[in-house]
């Protein structure tokens, strides 16, 4: 019996995922977790109101207290932009031009994954119409410096 040692080169494909700023990733999952965090973090240029933080809107839809609840007001186009960047890798969108200089209720689960976003507004005429359904009038005014 003789023995040989032979050299077997076998080449692999290893895929690789690259990020918007050009830094690579080996899993998908990674890659888009990075960019996440980084649309998260240009968020800090929008308004946002530390007094409600943690607090869903009065929309009539369900609140989990395992859900987070961000308060943003968006004051032009780039900043709804942002919004759409960080919350919305599905491709669908419920952020929208019209919200510009609206409070707007950004929730997620707990692992920071979008689930909803509502305004404001959509707070207020459903506090309205519970209330008349209740027997009362409700009007609201936004504070001057608020305008």
């Amino acid at each position: 019996m003789k023995r040989i040692e032979k050299k077997e080169l076998i080449e692999k494909v290893v895929p690789k995922y690259i990020a918007d700023d050009g830094t690579e990733f080996t899993d998908e999952k990674e890659c888009e977790r990075y960019e996440r965090q980084i649309a998260l973090e240009r968020l800090s240029v929008i308004e946002t109101s530390s007094e409600a933080e943690g607090l869903p809107n009065f929309d009539g839809g369900e609140c989990y207290e395992s859900h987070n609840y961000v308060w943003y007001r968006p004051k032009d186009a780039h900043e709804i932009d942002l919004l759409k960047a960080a919350y919305d890798d599905e491709g669908h969108t419920d952020f929208s031009y019209n919200m510009i200089g609206q409070w707007i209720c950004v929730e997620t689960d707990c692992a920071d994954d979008f689930l909803w976003v509502t305004t404001i507004d959509d707070g207020i005429e459903y506090a309205k119409d519970v209330l008349s359904k209740l027997g009362y009038d409700m009007v609201v005014t936004a504070k001057e410096e608020q305008k």
